[in-house]
């Protein structure tokens, strides 16, 4: 966990370095696009490709044995006193070959360790990449709601402009005070600000996906596609307790959390293999006196003072916190699972009652206020209330939905894998 985290830390440093040069963004952005560009720009994920490729060449080198050692020497030289000194009949020469043997299954405890590495460097480059894709994802379908909300906020305003006209008319005529007018007038400025302020969080939205694409250019003149505009409302999540048997084979942080263990046993296993001592052994040609002989030995430390245990306490301590760990992450991947179904079943729960006519009742309460008030039936009060009720359902509606299929990525964050109700999203 404390890796990924790291390793996001310095991807959002140098996000942008990795941005494709000349790959102008598109007049109109999908939600596919924007992942695929975001993946080819995030350095982090470059990186973590090739820390995978450094723990190949890691269990490579894991494997290699002991290399054997050559030994020369020579004994008994003189340079004084008689007779005369005869190098080849008087001086000891040796040449000796030594080779360790490991024991206790060493080399295989290494490669064990070294798998291990390659196993959480893998999941570790998934991770990245799955927690990049989903805050992609959630960045568009939220620049998607303030496009949304922007849309109707202009709507609005631009609808309300023919109330106004109406108004300025019926003034004109002599038929309407004046006063009236002020207060339309008044409510257009109202209506023009919220749709100006609309826009700016739009733009600013847009601006949040671009960053979190790795674009170097920041620039909010494009336009998204709804990818649920053909799609239907997904469904009511299932029950959390029918989620979690997926959450627990699917989200990367629990296969790190498992994957830590089993570096930790095996580290475990390499550290007790090293309390066992190697063997040395010797065999060569010795020449002495003017004789020549074989010689041959073997060489093995005594564990009196250095037994690992040291290392070996501090193995079995690791494997313990990964043990622990993977414990904490299950906890927390349980309640991310329960919060977001939670969530989800709200947002849908408030969209359901938004679909029991409350966009329509919206709607005919404003036309027939409208028509009334058109006719005299109705003061001015009763149509602006009308037009703020009708406004503010809209919208409601509008975020509701937006919100509920933003949920689905929560919730497909929460489980670790892409759901098929939320393929809307």
């Amino acid at each position: 966990m404390k890796r990924i985290q790291r390793i996001l830390w310095l991807a959002g440093i140098s996000l942008g370095l990795g941005a494709s040069a000349g790959a102008q963004l598109p007049a109109r952005l999908t939600i596919q696009e924007a992942v695929r560009r975001a993946e080819a720009n995030h350095a982090g994920l470059a990186a973590a490709r090739a820390r995978v490729d450094s723990t190949v060449g890691l269990e490579r080198q894991a494997a290699v044995r002991p290399n054997p050692v050559l030994s020369l020497l020579t004994e008994n030289w003189r340079f004084s006193d008689t007779p005369a000194f005869v190098p080849f009949d008087e001086l000891d020469i040796t040449a000796a070959v030594s080779q360790t043997l490991e024991t206790g299954g060493k080399r295989d405890r290494r490669i064990a360790v070294a798998r291990q590495e390659g196993t959480i460097s893998n999941l570790e480059r998934d991770a990245l990449s799955w927690q990049l894709r989903q805050s992609v994802r959630r960045a568009f379908l939220t620049a998607l709601l303030a496009a949304k909300l922007h849309d109707l906020q202009a709507d609005q305003a631009a609808f309300f402009q023919q109330v106004i006209e109406y108004h300025r008319a019926r003034v004109a005529e002599g038929v309407m005070p004046e006063v009236d007018l002020v207060r339309v007038r008044l409510e257009g400025e109202l209506l023009a600000a919220a749709r100006d302020g609309a826009r700016l969080e739009a733009e600013n939205a847009r601006l949040e996906l671009l960053r979190s694409m790795g674009e170097t250019t920041l620039t909010s003149d494009f336009t998204l596609e709804d990818p649920s505009s053909a799609a239907p409302i997904p469904p009511p999540p299932p029950e959390g307790s029918a989620l979690l048997p997926r959450a627990a084979e699917s989200r990367l942080e629990i296969r790190l959390a498992k994957a830590g263990i089993g570096r930790a046993a095996a580290q475990l296993e390499l550290e007790q293999a090293q309390a066992k001592p190697d063997w040395d052994i010797e065999a060569g040609y010795k020449r002495t006196g003017g004789f020549n002989t074989l010689l041959a030995g073997v060489s093995v430390p005594l564990p009196f003072f250095n037994r690992n245990l040291g290392n070996i306490a501090a193995a079995g301590a690791g494997l313990r916190h990964a043990e622990a760990q993977l414990r904490l992450v299950e906890a927390q991947v349980a309640a991310d699972v329960a919060q977001a179904v939670d969530k989800l079943n709200r947002r849908k729960a408030i969209l359901d009652r938004m679909h029991q006519g409350m966009l329509d009742w919206a709607e005919d309460s404003w036309r027939i206020a409208l028509a009334a008030y058109q006719e005299g039936g109705l003061d001015l009060l009763r149509l602006l209330e009308a037009h703020r009720t009708r406004s503010d359902v809209r919208t409601r509606h509008t975020q509701a939905e937006m919100e509920y299929r933003i949920g689905w990525v929560d919730l497909e964050t929460a489980v670790g894998e892409e759901l098929p109700a939320g393929a809307g999203n």
